[in-house]
């Protein structure tokens, strides 16, 4: 099953979102970062390799997508943004990549989760993606603050988010039920911003850090309600 994760807002927390979900998988796990900040957050250090957005702009098989994966710890894996020309090449080349290079790219990302008996989580930030790509995540959750200008633009566009988490933040007013209907989905998970998660994040230091106990029950929730939509699918 893929879950994919973005948002319509720079500095919502996609990226953090993505990663504390995938450290909190218990089994195997992938991460695919199409935003380009995982590896800083995660301290995982520079890698030569190609990235997953290199494999998208060429012509090499599936399984050489098995070739580019980074080690995260010993349960978590990690397919890289990489491609040296910067976040504008990176942008563009999502953008002139084909939909039938991104569709292989989905069912590997399936089968690399049957074969293993795993998940796939992929951070797409604010990255426009195809939307036959998009359609083919089982899961797409909408990160956000629960924050009015970051709703209103959610609300104006067609998103097709079949859950949002929120990373809720101290003096916010808006409910849950603001946010979901702003965003035409339901609340999946709210996140306690955590001013150590975001030290550890500073310092690269996230996959050594434990979160709180609210942050890991709503994780728990996050986790179940994928493997209930992995069960309905089936």
């Amino acid at each position: 099953m893929l879950t994919m994760f973005h948002a319509v807002k720079g500095g919502s927390g996609t990226t953090v979102t993505t990663a504390l979900t995938a450290l909190a998988h218990r089994g195997p796990t992938l991460l695919v970062d199409l935003d380009d900040e995982l590896p800083a957050a995660l301290g995982v250090g520079g890698t030569d390799r190609p990235g997953v957005v290199d494999w998208l702009g060429s012509d090499a098989p599936l399984d050489h997508l098995s070739d580019l994966m980074v080690e995260v710890n010993t349960s978590t894996s990690m397919l890289t943004t990489r491609l040296d020309a910067g976040a504008a090449g990176s942008a563009a080349a999502r953008l002139e990549a084909s939909t039938t290079r991104w569709m292989q790219l989905s069912s590997w990302c399936r089968s690399w989760a049957t074969r293993s008996g795993g998940r796939v989580f992929v951070d797409a930030g604010t990255q426009p993606l195809p939307q036959e790509f998009v359609a083919a995540c089982d899961q797409r959750l909408l990160v956000t603050r629960s924050c009015y200008l970051a709703l209103r633009e959610a609300s104006r566009r067609s998103l097709s988010s079949t859950g949002v988490v929120v990373v809720r933040e101290p003096g916010r007013t808006l409910t849950d039920h603001d946010i979901a209907t702003s965003v035409g989905a339901p609340v999946s998970a709210s996140l306690t911003w955590e001013p150590a998660i975001a030290r550890s994040v500073d310092a690269g230091l996230l996959t050594s850090r434990r979160v709180g106990r609210s942050t890991s029950r709503e994780l728990r929730r996050l986790l179940r309600s994928h493997v209930l939509a992995e069960s309905i699918a089936a």
